[in-house]
């Protein structure tokens, strides 16, 4: 092969994983990628949390036919570990989910419904990672005793 054709080749190998949408989605290590314990080290604070609303990030610009992200406004009902703001424990908190194939699924039917968040901090604001251990709180029971049996202090 000459060189020429595998640099095409290789770049177009490239392109195509850097390009693809299941790269986005990618969980490296497998799902989820971290212990529960190291989620928590992680984590800004770890709350079970309402869904309360749900608002579109329109770019105009960027993109005038989609959205980038979705703010999900959330009421906490219990802090499982961290310190959350106390504007966020008087009232909600916004969760920054970008829009691609990586986000953290939850969606407009979920408004309403509770969930156990292991919230970041970023650039945008609090977000939630998608290869991490938040789920739904009705399917969290063991979720909780794990969370318990770390304590305060992970």
């Amino acid at each position: 092969m000459t060189p020429p054709v595998m640099i095409t080749r290789l770049l177009a190998a490239f392109l195509c994983s850097v390009l693809s949408t299941a790269a986005l989605a990618y969980c490296d290590g497998g799902y989820p990628n971290l212990s529960v314990r190291q989620e928590v080290r992680e984590s800004a604070f770890v709350v079970v949390g309402t869904l309360l609303s749900r608002m579109l990030v329109v770019d105009p610009v960027a993109d005038p036919e989609g959205y980038e992200a979705t703010l999900f406004q959330v009421k906490i009902k219990r802090i499982l570990h961290g310190k959350p703001p106390a504007y966020a424990r008087r009232t909600y908190f916004s969760i920054y989910n970008v829009n691609t194939s990586a986000r953290f699924p939850i969606d407009e039917q979920d408004i309403g419904k509770d969930y156990v968040l292991f919230v970041r901090t970023g650039a945008d604001g609090y977000w939630v990672d998608s290869c991490g251990h938040s789920q739904l709180h009705s399917e969290s029971a063991q979720l909780i005793k794990q969370l318990s049996r770390i304590g305060k202090h992970p």
